[in-house]
């Protein structure tokens, strides 16, 4: 989920790169339910990509939050431009399990995703 169009499509193509599906949304709302369509189809979402700052809907805490009512164990991995060590331990009292700095390389992204996806 990331507002900007640019990101999100780079992400995607990055991600695809590395063997992974990859749905996209644009804000909080969005990422809700395309999560709970998921969840209540059975289908397994091995993560879920945040944008913390979102400039129109929901950004990626709320969101996170959300989804974490719908599934306890949704791993949740938020991105922004502005990350220091006190976002992260708030973070994790949130749920998320990582947090990745802007830019990220696809490198950063493939170790984070790696830590948490098995299959």
């Amino acid at each position: 989920m990331d507002d900007d169009p640019i990101i999100r499509e780079l992400t995607k193509q990055s991600l695809e790169f590395l063997g992974y599906h990859v749905e996209t949304t644009e804000n909080g709302e969005e990422a809700i339910d395309l999560y709970r369509n998921f969840y209540e189809r059975g289908q397994r979402v091995h993560a879920v990509l945040l944008d913390i700052n979102v400039t129109d809907g929901m950004g990626g805490v709320e969101a996170g939050e959300r989804i974490m009512e719908i599934d306890r164990r949704a791993v949740l991995i938020v991105t922004s431009g502005q990350i220091d060590r006190s976002l992260n331990h708030e973070m994790g009292n949130k749920g998320i399990k990582a947090c990745l700095a802007k830019p990220f390389k696809i490198a950063e992204l493939q170790a984070t995703l790696s830590q948490f996806i098995t299959e």
